[in-house]
């Protein structure tokens, strides 16, 4: 088994990925139906509100050739991104 010492000094965090920067809304409106005794409420709800784009995972494996040059051209590079701008609109009865 190969010491601490031939394993290297690098950090565990040296790559680290994107942020998460996601805002949810929700707004309502009560509305009285029947003489007070039945009420409407519309619903609206949003993910990721303004839509910001998201990262969720990049390339961190390095590839060389056998003369040590690098060949793999996306490492580093954002491989996949997280759900875009999701609303969801209702209407409740409640008597």
């Amino acid at each position: 088994m190969p010491t601490v010492d031939a394993l290297g000094t690098m950090s565990k965090t040296l790559l680290t990925g994107p942020g998460i920067n996601n805002f949810d809304v929700s707004i309502f409106k009560n509305i009285p139906l029947y003489k007070e005794r039945a009420r409407a409420q519309l619903r609206g709800e949003f993910y990721n509100f303004f839509n910001h784009t998201q990262f969720s995972s990049f390339d961190t494996t390095p590839r060389f050739a056998a003369n040590g040059s690098p060949v793999n051209a996306q490492f580093r590079q954002y491989t996949a991104a997280r759900d875009p701008r999701v609303m969801q609109l209702a209407v409740r009865v409640e008597f």
